[in-house]
């Protein structure tokens, strides 16, 4: 037998040290870092927002993100806006708060709503004089 025992599993730990770093290094991932001043910043486009009403309305809002970005009060049959809104490809949600007289039978609301990527529009049906709900429109293809 050539050598001593001792130096042996000296060297033999050594190397297994050795293969412990790439081995750390790729069990273990740094924390990842996000550079906020390269994101892009939301681009606001052009959204035209029209509401056609079953039967006269007493008063309306239209909320985006949780805030009111329109109201009217006894608008008639109908409404028209446009607005410069974060209209991403995968769309928005608004929600549309609408008032009606008491005796109005069962009505509804159409909203269109034109954007970037198109033209699209949905009903929303009242029951007792009001109407309160979340509307998500996308991207129409």
């Amino acid at each position: 037998m050539r050598g001593s025992p001792l130096l042996r599993a000296f060297f033999i730990i050594v190397v297994l040290l050795l293969m412990a770093i790439p081995l750390w290094q790729l069990t273990h991932k740094a924390e990842a870092v996000m550079d906020l001043s390269t994101a892009p910043a939301a681009v606001k486009a052009p959204v035209h927002i029209q509401l056609t009403f079953a039967h006269e309305a007493t008063g309306f809002q239209v909320l985006y993100l949780g805030k009111v970005i329109w109201e009217g009060k006894e608008p008639g049959l109908e409404a028209q806006k446009d607005f410069a809104l974060e209209f991403p490809k995968e769309g928005i949600d608004l929600e549309i708060k609408v008032e009606w007289l008491p005796a109005t039978p069962e009505t509804a609301v159409r909203v269109a709503v034109t954007h970037n990527y198109g033209s699209t529009e949905q009903t929303a049906w009242a029951v007792k004089g009001s109407l309160d709900k979340v509307l998500t429109f996308t991207d129409p293809q």
